[in-house]
């Protein structure tokens, strides 16, 4: 079974950070009988993402049993995983207790005789409701109110909704008979924090979260973890527990830094055109990319640099000025009505600003792998530090000196990230594979700590 939990045994105590302890995993079937499949499941994986509004858990099965046949299972059945992890030294014992709805059953083999293999896909409860329910009515009030309202009354979920602050302005608007997922795409289109952040409404292990993007990036870090590929501590010493907790096993960098393209989708500059349908007006908005950038939350501290120089310049104009890159059309009708606005007025002087921070957040991302750990969550912030791609021994005579901290490390790929996606996996041992994201440059070449 996938219990690779390397514990003392009386404490219960992860000797690891890789160690885990999975106590059951009870399948419900369409007729109600119940089992713990735990002995013939060989890997769990548990997907969290700031983009999607449920969890994903994806069970493999080694069945030698025929469990598939006396369960009847039919794609009707309920999974119920409960598992614990508990830090070296901690006396608080963390656990997770998760309710899935098989999907799909996208793979089924015959690998010999007595067995047999496949796999669940499993969606929360929530997600199977949303395709059996639809919303057609009025709404009112903040956006992130609303969305707020369908999670909790139209797909009944019954965890923890965190929602940071109010979206920008009350509206009035119809929802016209859509699913309370597509509903809430709808919506999130025109969702604003006060400073024109975009809004992220997902599930993570904790609950369902409705944030804005400024409280994501003013959160503080939960931990800086870092690139080596030897460890410099004793294992089974508790400073090796830390330092294996905090190590990047694996990375890989995804570096959209094509200013080609991202110029294109509005990242630097935009114009935003409004015809006001009661005052029959036609008017602009522009979006200049470095004129707001010192208002504008970034993943980054106070150190962060732009994106952009002001130096490259194409038709003697930098690409903050190139505001026929994008142009993004919308109604408005300021006369819809006396107390509320309508559906589009909160986007008119935030759109471009949106368009800018999502695509900028696409710029830098990396693709890591670390130990098991309950409490990286999508949504939260990590540091990272990579070394230098320097001779070993310069690097290491640079550490032993006072120096500083843009000498020892590769400040381009280092710094603070948002994690954007985590996969959970419980197999022969607990491991994270993060997407982490970040919408800043650090440094520049000359910049001194």
């Amino acid at each position: 079974m996938i219990n690779n939990n390397s514990q003392n045994e009386n404490t219960a105590e992860s000797g690891f950070p890789s160690a885990f302890r999975i106590s059951s995993i009870v399948l419900t079937n369409a007729y109600g009988k119940t089992a713990d499949i735990k002995a013939f499941v060989t890997q769990t994986t548990i997907t969290e993402s700031i983009y999607t509004y449920s969890l994903v858990a994806t069970i493999e099965v080694r069945d030698t049993i025929n469990l598939f046949e006396e369960f009847r299972i039919s794609g009707q059945e309920k999974v119920e995983i409960t598992f614990y992890k508990r830090d070296r030294g901690s006396k608080d014992t963390t656990k997770i207790k998760k309710t899935f709805y098989i999907s799909e059953i996208p793979t089924f083999g015959k690998v010999k005789d007595a067995l047999q293999a496949y796999q669940f896909t499993c969606v929360s409860e929530h997600a199977f409701y949303n395709h059996v329910v639809s919303i057609s009515r009025t709404s009112s009030g903040s956006i992130s109110k609303q969305i707020s309202k369908i999670m909790k009354g139209d797909l009944g979920y019954s965890g923890i909704v965190e929602s940071d602050s109010d979206s920008k302005g009350n509206v009035k608007l119809i929802i016209p008979n859509l699913k309370p997922f597509s509903a809430i795409n709808w919506l999130l289109r025109h969702a604003y924090s006060d400073t024109g952040s975009p809004i992220y409404a997902f599930e993570s292990l904790n609950g369902f979260n409705i944030k804005s993007y400024k409280s994501l990036a003013e959160q503080s870090s939960i931990g800086t973890y870092k690139f080596n590929f030897l460890q410099e501590t004793n294992p089974g010493t508790p400073e090796g527990y830390e330092e294996a907790k905090y190590k990047i096993i694996s990375m890989s960098s995804d570096l959209n830094s094509s200013k080609y393209l991202m110029s294109a989708r509005g990242a630097y500059a935009s114009t935003t055109r409004v015809v006001d349908i009661a005052k029959k007006k036609l008017y602009d908005v522009k979006f200049d990319y470095r004129s707001r950038f010192p208002q504008t939350p970034t993943m980054g501290d106070r150190k962060s640099k732009e994106l952009i120089s002001s130096e490259f310049k194409l038709k003697d104009e930098t690409l903050n000025h190139h505001h026929d890159s994008l142009y993004i059309y919308m109604n408005q009708n300021s006369m819809a009505y006396s107390d509320y606005k309508n559906y589009h007025d909160p986007a008119i002087y935030s759109i471009g600003q949106h368009q800018s921070m999502l695509e900028n957040l696409d710029s830098i991302k990396q693709s890591i792998v670390i130990h098991g750990n309950l409490e990286i969550n999508a949504g939260k912030k990590i540091t990272i530090e990579a070394p230098k791609s320097i001779d070993p021994q310069v690097l290491k005579k640079i550490r032993d000196k006072d120096a500083k901290k843009s000498a020892k490390h590769d400040m381009m790929i280092s710094g603070d990230y948002l994690i954007a996606a985590v996969k959970h996996t419980f197999g022969s041992e607990y491991h994270c594979a993060l997407t982490i994201k970040k919408d800043y440059s650090y440094y520049t070449l000359d910049s001194a700590e």
